[in-house]
């Protein structure tokens, strides 16, 4: 999953899943939020694993709460994702300006 001179940087959990980053501004992702797998649109998974979040720019930062994430790229761009009273947002969604 990571490349030689690839490392975590940065570590943001919620009550279900957790966010990492890498040093190259990659995130990756696992755990459940709202019953599905977050990070995908699949339901459920006997087993959650980390799985990269794909993104168009370099994250620089990553935060979490209980049952939601927000993700800052570098290029301005930010995204949330979780459960937010009865709406579920399983794959992140870009916040327009």
């Amino acid at each position: 999953m990571l490349a030689n001179d690839e490392f975590i940087v940065d570590i943001a959990c919620g009550a279900l899943f957790t966010l990492a980053l890498s040093n190259r501004g990659k995130v990756f992702i696992s755990g459940l939020i709202g019953g599905g797998v977050v990070g995908t649109l699949e339901e459920q998974l006997e087993k959650t694993r980390f799985r990269e979040l794909q993104f168009t720019a370099k994250v620089q930062a990553i935060t979490a709460g209980l049952s939601g994430a927000a993700i800052l790229a570098a290029d301005g761009s930010a995204y949330i994702l979780g459960r937010f009273g009865k709406i579920v947002i399983n794959v992140p969604k870009r916040i327009e300006r």
